[in-house]
């Protein structure tokens, strides 16, 4: 693992507090490959100085944090000197409320910074006059990424041009830029990626690590589980979040000679299921050099 650099922040991301439970006990996960690509992102957690704690869920509406927990993580955040973030989702109304009565826990003038990733919630916030400044979350950068590409494979499919293309960022974009500028956001977070994007120079950016999301939808397998096939396409409030407690881990091998970029054979394709979204994980820091803040998400691993 490279080494952190000089000046770049630490944060966490957790969907619920016995997530941080877990690693404050040293408890490890329990599937082997996510406990290897996640072990140099630990060794993270134990050598720099954690600055921000991101809470919340970047992309399902039934994993938002109840108001117990929220009030946990507020009084632990104030008690360490950590700058509490609150994350949200893509939401229907189910979610516009929930969220709501999450942003009626703070203290005027004390509100948090908060990630969002639903146009709504960006009317929302901008309608009641939230303070808090906001980061515009991981689903709603456009930045193109094809996690099965090797730098072999992009040098030998693309033409200069379209390399640039699929090295620049998505808000360097003036329509992007110009929604950004409409809503006053400094911050937008990234997936880590193999790729060192073109950044806007106007903007800051969070890298998340060690997952990258391929995909995410409305529709959730592990959702309606056991539901009746009149049940499994209704957008209400019933869910057993079978997605906190398991993950569905896909492989399809490969035929062919692939190799990633320090020339290892490459014999089959990983992603997670975890949810309504899609992962892969990685353990290469070399986007760093493109971010100012490192946000490892802990969503994966208990």
């Amino acid at each position: 693992m490279a080494d952190l650099g000089i000046g770049i922040s630490h944060a966490i991301q957790l969907d619920y507090w016995r997530q941080w439970k877990n690693v404050l006990e040293g408890k490890t996960p329990m599937d082997q490959y996510i406990s290897v690509i996640y072990k140099d992102a630990m060794e993270m957690i134990k050598e720099k100085q954690i600055v921000y704690l991101y809470f919340g869920n970047s992309f399902c509406q039934y994993n938002l944090p109840s108001s117990e927990e929220m009030k946990t993580v507020l009084t632990y955040c104030e008690e360490n000197e950590i700058q509490m973030i609150l994350v949200t989702p893509p939401v229907t109304d189910f979610g516009i409320e929930k969220i709501r009565q999450l942003l009626e826990l703070f203290e005027k003038g004390k509100e948090p910074n908060i990630v969002i990733n639903d146009f709504g919630i960006l009317e929302l916030v901008k309608e009641i006059g939230y303070k808090g400044h906001i980061i515009l979350g991981r689903v709603l950068d456009k930045t193109i990424r094809e996690f099965r590409l090797t730098d072999n494979e992009r040098n030998q499919y693309y033409s200069e041009r379209g390399k640039d293309y699929m090295d620049t960022a998505a808000s360097t974009a003036n329509c992007y830029s110009a929604v950004l500028k409409k809503y006053n956001i400094r911050r937008v977070q990234m997936d880590i990626s193999d790729v060192i994007y073109k950044k806007n120079p106007e903007l800051e950016y969070d890298c998340v690590l060690p997952s990258e999301y391929i995909t995410t939808g409305r529709m959730c397998l592990f959702r309606i589980a056991g539901q009746s096939k009149d049940e499994k396409y209704l957008l209400n409030d019933s869910c057993k979040k079978y997605c906190n407690f398991q993950k569905q881990m896909l492989t399809k091998p490969i035929d062919y000679l692939k190799f990633d970029n320090d020339g290892n054979r490459i014999r089959e394709l990983r992603m997670i299921r975890k949810g309504n979204t899609l992962f892969t994980l990685r353990n290469s820091l070399r986007k760093m050099e493109f971010s100012e803040r490192l946000v490892l998400d802990l969503d994966m691993i208990y």
